[in-house]
Order: structure tokens, then sequence, then C-alpha cells
């Protein structure tokens, strides 16, 4: 160690160290300040390159919303351009309508060789995407002349049934507008003679398959209603109107070579114009063969009276014997069918026999059966589902609409007159079905009692006679048979009812007529 002079002034190592010192101090700094210089550059030049990376993107985004805005804009001017196109079609199609009422006659058929003409061109030509919004659907076709019955309970528009088709519902119905049946004062169950256009329906189609509207046949205008023009079937009163009297005169049902039914069934129940009758019967006691025994009856002696067959939920088979067999107008509804083709089937077809005794006509309703109409509607949610159920799990409400359908039979004191002849069964191990046989047990004015007892030996028509019988018989009965049958009664009742059935089927072959049975018995 060199030490320091003695008057403070350093030697000469000290000096070669500060210099030493000095010079290493200024080239750190030196070469640091050079290297933060050289940093400024790049760092300002990476802040612009991203400057300039935002700018486009901003750039980018305003030009994209200017783009949507400006689709957006020509959208809207597209779909005003369309709105105003549809009003100017609109206003052109209204002023057309106008100058078509202001034609005179040559026009007016002018226009008709003109919309012959566009009907010719088929409807995958016709555009009514206007049409439908104001009026009714527009024509696909010319005119064609229709008939059928009016099936219309006032809500909604009406459809025409088919005799043809047994007066069940199909695609091919004719629709009746319902303004044009509040129009003419239509009732259900009219024969309506019209004609009809093809039209395309102003409601689509429910589900897929391109919604689009479906093409149907509407009625434009009516002809005629039940044979006669519409201003004059106005002045026709309508069926709740008319005055019920007694059954009477007698529908007589002998006749040359008719089977022993037909013979008892003149004496001992007559049956009348207006009767309201009740075949009581039991399984197999031979029902179905009585009532087509009553049906060639009345069609051989009195071929103007109306004659149905309505047959509710039977066997597809009695269904065929009733058509091919019967001399009567077939209306069925087999057991193989929906609930609610048996209900509307036994509404229409009474209603039906009303408007045919408005107009005058006598109508004779064979029903099979009254036991399963009632049924049917036991068993409907619209007229079984009132809450309260009564003995054999009837409904109390489910026997009301059956009861106005047979209680519509009547002789009528303006003209025409209505006889149901109805079938009841009994002893079918149902409670519901004994409910049903009291509750219109006594609503009839004439009960023909089925005897199982009498079926089972084979015999045939299997009557109860002393449990049988017509109210006011005396209305349709000569004095002489009245006295005559009345004696026959009384000594009858000595025996059982198969020999009852046994000596009065002797009578019957013996003597060739009832006035000769009677003339030999008095």
């Amino acid at each position: 160690g060199a030490q320091p002079s003695s008057d403070g002034q350093p030697t000469d190592g000290e000096s070669q160290g500060q210099s030493q010192g000095t010079s290493q101090g200024q080239s750190q700094g030196q070469s640091q300040g050079q290297s933060q210089q050289d940093a400024r550059p790049q760092q300002q030049g990476q802040q612009q390159r991203g400057q300039q990376q935002r700018g486009q993107h901003q750039q980018g985004r305003q030009q994209h919303g200017n783009q949507q805005q400006g689709n957006q804009q020509q959208g809207r001017d597209q779909r005003g351009q369309q709105q105003q196109g549809r009003h100017q079609h609109g206003n052109q199609q209204r002023g057309q309508q106008n100058q078509q009422g202001n034609r005179g006659p040559q026009q007016q058929h002018n226009r008709g060789r003109d919309q012959s003409a566009a009907n010719d061109k088929g409807p995958e030509e016709f555009d009514d995407s206007n049409d439908l919004e104001h009026g009714e659907p527009p024509a696909l076709s010319p005119a064609i002349e229709c008939t059928g019955v009016l099936d219309w309970t006032g809500n909604g528009d009406g459809r025409l049934r088919q005799f043809a088709d047994g007066l069940i519902e199909t695609e091919d119905d004719p629709w009746l507008p319902q303004e044009l049946a509040q129009r003419l004062g239509l009732r259900n169950a009219q024969r309506i003679v019209g004609e009809a256009r093809l039209r395309r329906s102003q409601q689509r189609r429910r589900g897929g398959g391109g919604g689009g509207r479906s093409v149907r046949p509407y009625i434009d205008r009516v002809i005629t209603i039940e044979g006669l023009d519409p201003e004059a079937y106005t002045a026709i009163r309508p069926f709740s109107e008319f005055t019920a009297l007694d059954p009477a005169p007698r529908l007589s049902l002998e006749y040359p070579g008719c089977p022993p039914a037909c013979r008892l069934i003149d004496l001992f129940c007559p049956i009348g114009y207006g009767t309201r009758g009740l075949i009581v019967a039991p399984p197999k006691a031979g029902k179905t063969i009585l009532l087509q025994n009553i049906a060639f009856g009345i069609k051989r002696n009195h071929p103007n009276v109306e004659l149905i067959a309505l047959l509710i939920d039977e066997r597809p088979e009695e269904v065929t014997d009733f058509k091919r067999n019967v001399p009567a107008q077939v209306l069925a509804s087999s057991n193989d069918q929906d609930l609610d083709r048996h209900l509307s089937l036994g509404i229409l077809a009474i209603e039906r026999a009303k408007r045919m005794v408005e107009a005058g006509r006598d109508v004779v309703v064979l029903l099979d059966s009254l036991t399963r109409l009632g049924r049917a509607f036991n068993n409907s949610r619209k007229y079984g589902s009132s809450g309260r159920t009564g003995s054999g799990g009837l409904d109390s409400r489910a026997l009301e609409v059956p009861k106005q359908l047979f209680g519509a039979a009547r002789k009528c004191e303006e003209g025409g007159s209505l006889t149901i002849i109805a079938t009841c069964l009994v002893d079918t191990g149902s409670r519901a079905d004994q409910v049903i046989f009291e509750e219109f047990k006594g609503t009839g004015n004439m009960e023909l009692i089925l005897d199982r007892s009498i079926s089972e030996k084979r015999i045939f028509p299997a009557i109860n006679l002393a449990a049988s019988g017509t109210r006011k018989e005396h209305l349709m009965l000569s004095e002489r048979e009245l006295k005559t049958i009345t004696a026959l009664r009384r000594r009858l009742l000595a025996v059982p009812p198969h020999a009852q059935i046994e000596q009065l089927l002797a009578a019957c072959n013996r003597f060739a007529t009832n006035d000769l049975m009677v003339g030999g018995a008095s």
C-alpha cells in the first residue's frame, strides 16, 4: 500500500485509479444511452403498426354496418313497393267490380263468356291470393246441378249428404255457405237441388303437405227445396207448429199370401198413420224378421207412403239383408262404425222425416233399435257427460234426444203423418237396457211384446197377445172387428201364450183373410 503524501496531493497510483474509473463509467453510460436510443424507434414502429391495424378493423366494421343498413333500406323499399302494388291491384279489382255492377245485360252476357273462358284454364292457373279476403271464394269450374240432404246445425257451412252414400259424410259432399242458408231460412235435413262450382276453401289444410287450400264444391244457387221454389217454401210451417192427433186410419198390412204376422198385427196390434210403436223383444225372438214383414205389408198396400229403415249399431250382415230384400230407403250404421256415425245418422234421419211431413207426406220409419241408439247417446261426451249417473250407469240426460226423436211420431191435423215403429231390447243381462226400456215404456201408443218362451218352441211370430195392444184401437178397427177381437182375447187368456199363437195360426190357415176369420169367430 502506498501512503499519501504529506501535503495531501494524491500519488501516482491514486491518479491512475481515478482516471480508469472515470473512463469506465463514461463508457458504460454511453453504451446504455446508445442502446436506449436504438430501442425507441423499434417501439414507435410497433405502435404505428398497431394503430394502423386498429384503424383498418374499425373501417371494415363501418363498411359492414353501412352495407347492412343499405340492405335493410333496400328490403323496406321492396316491401313498400309490394304493398303499394297490392293496394293498387285491390283498388283495380274493386273498380272493375263497380264497373261490372253498372253494366247492362249484354255486357253481363259477355262477362259470362269471359268467365267461362277463365274457368277452362283449370285450378292450377288461378290466382286467388287477394279474392279470398273479400266475399266468397272464386269459382274454378262451371256450374253443375247437384242434389242432396242438407246437414246443417246452424253453425258454420252446411253439407249436402247423398242418399246413395247412406247420408254418410264424404269428401265430395257439396258445401252450402252459412250466409245462403240463413238468407233462405233453410232447415236441417231438407232436400236441396242447387248449382255448385268448385272453389278453393277459405281455410288452409292443417298439418304438412304445403298447407294449400283444398278445392271443394260450393252451392251458389238453390233451385228447389223439397221440390218447391225457395220463395214458395217459405210459406211452409215448421214441424213443431203442427197439431198432433190420435193415429188414424189403419195402415193395413194384410195382402194375399202374406205371412201370418201381418194378419195378427192388423187384428191385435193395429198400426195407424202417426203410430208411435214399440216392439219389445228379447234376443233371438224374431224382431228383425217382424220388421221386414211390416215393411213389405206397408209398401204393398200403401205405395205412396215414404218408408225409411233406420238401422243403428246393427250387424253388418243384417244391413246387407235389409238393403237387398226390404223395399225401403235403408239408412244404416253398423256396429263396426264409430259412435259419432250412430248419433249423426239417427238425428239426421228423423229430421229428414220431419221435413217430408212438413211437405204433406206420410212417412214410416222402422227403427232398429231404440236401445242401441240410447246406448250411443249415453256413451257420447256431448250428451252423456252431465256428471249425474242414474240406475244402470245411464247419464241423467243421455235419453233426452232419443225421447225427442221417438216422440216426433204423430198424425198432423195440417196434413201428413210420421209413424215410428222402434224395437227395444230386454232380457239381455244389461241393467242399462232394462232402464232404457222402462224409460220408453208408456211413451208410445202401441206395444207389441215378443215372448222368448214362444220363440224357443220355434213358433213364430212369438207374440204375447195378452201383453200386446194399441191405445184407442177403436179408431182403427171396425165395430164388428172390435167385438170379435175383444171376445178372442177373453177366450185366449185361459190358455198358455204358446197355445194362443198355435190356435191363431191354425185359424189363419183355415180362413184365407181376416174378414173371413172375424166372421167365422163371431
